[in-house]
């Protein structure tokens, strides 16, 4: 299944619970509901004693912005949490359901599809490897760590991992800006994934010890089970084939820690990516400015963009360039209202292009682009308008 989504999804319906539930409890059940010869079916339900929501308000639950009269009055929120979870729900392909009465609780249930698969792989190195206890986090703590992933998700679950054992992370999902930006000393090992477009792991690690004349440890993220024939100099400490534990990429670190701590003199990346520039005069005409509507819509429109670009992500992983067009012609409309030039240009050449196979790769680096300048522009929208996600 998908991790990043389920928890998401997880994570508001318990979050909700709790919020609601002053007194009482909340249950969180798991149950295998059905199961055929390829997949099954996994309930996830969420039960409160908290406030309830009114029968008149249930039919309208999931939409945006809609909350439950028995709690408008005592809490705080935009009522988006549901509606983004109905959404995630949809894009598994799965369903979602509520019962509910007021003063008695909530019970949502949650049913979700998963694949079969085959056993996980046992991680896969460059060397016979011993277990290294982590009993403490100081033995990784402080280590600076170049992180290169396309894979958006990948990218964003690795780098929790590392940061949660009090390492310094840089993370590119754009294999090119982290060999454009990095420079002698930024880090004192590199994770990278094996297939990237544009610059595949082996090559951007030659290509970043090239540029600072300086040897740089990396290990290597695969999702084959091998690294695919490619030459890996001695500065590789190894590779963990996709998908592992977390447990075994810290083993592996850990294993390694005196040679990756030798480097020294380390300094914080540069971020030289400017904010693109956007104007709200557009949407004030219809909405009116300093309006709850405005506002709302800010809200909606940063909320939906975040989807949006987790679907980027995944078609430019699978290298669908017929979803990307659709979906770049789909954000354009929204762009065009915000006036937002640079993002505008972008996205019109992923609508209009129709890359043949040598042009792939630079299609699929456009809509990288796309994708980090998206980020910026709802990280300047919540910073500068007040947005709450």
């Amino acid at each position: 299944g998908d991790p990043v989504r389920v928890t998401q999804i997880l994570v508001n319906l318990l979050s909700n619970a709790i919020k609601f539930t002053r007194e009482g409890s909340v249950e969180f059940r798991i149950t295998l509901k059905s199961h055929d010869k390829f997949k099954d079916i996994v309930k996830f339900e969420v039960i409160d004693t908290g406030v309830g929501i009114d029968a008149e308000d249930l039919p309208h639950i999931f939409e945006e912005f809609t909350r439950g009269k028995a709690d408008n009055q005592k809490f705080e929120g935009t009522g988006l949490g549901l509606a983004i979870t109905y959404k995630l729900v949809q894009l598994l392909q799965g369903e979602v359901k509520i019962a509910s009465e007021v003063g008695a609780g909530s019970h949502f249930k949650a049913y979700l599809p998963f694949s079969h698969t085959t056993e996980i792989p046992a991680v896969q190195t460059l060397e016979n490897q011993r277990i290294v206890p982590g009993n403490s986090k100081k033995e990784l703590a402080g280590i600076n760590v170049l992180l290169v992933d396309d894979d958006a998700q990948m990218l964003e679950m690795v780098e929790a991992v590392l940061n949660a054992e009090g390492m310094e992370v840089h993370a590119y999902n754009n294999p090119e800006k982290a060999l454009q930006t990095y420079r002698k000393g930024d880090a004192q090992v590199l994770i990278t994934d094996l297939q990237m477009p544009g610059i595949e792991g082996p090559d951007l690690h030659a290509q970043l010890m090239e540029k600072t004349a300086e040897p740089l440890p990396a290990i290597l993220m695969s999702g084959k089970d091998a690294f695919g024939g490619k030459q890996l100099n001695d500065q590789f400490l190894g590779y963990v084939q996709k998908p592992f534990e977390p447990a075994l990429l810290l083993n592996m670190l850990r294993l390694h820690v005196d040679e990756i701590r030798a480097g020294s003199g380390l300094t914080d990346l540069e971020n030289t990516e400017t904010t693109p520039a956007y104007r709200l005069d557009n949407i004030k005409k219809f909405l009116g400015e300093g309006t709850e509507n405005l506002h709302h819509f800010l809200v909606s429109y940063t909320t939906n963009s975040l989807e949006h670009l987790a679907l980027l992500a995944d078609y430019n992983a699978q290298k669908n360039t017929v979803k990307i067009r659709e979906l770049a012609h789909k954000m354009l409309n929204i762009l065009h209202q915000l006036q937002a030039t640079e993002l505008i240009e972008i996205f019109m050449q992923l609508e209009n292009t129709h890359p043949s196979k040598e042009e792939e790769a630079e299609y699929l680096q456009l809509t990288t682009r796309g994708i980090e300048g998206m980020q910026r522009l709802i990280e300047a929208i919540c910073r500068d308008e007040g947005v709450q996600l």
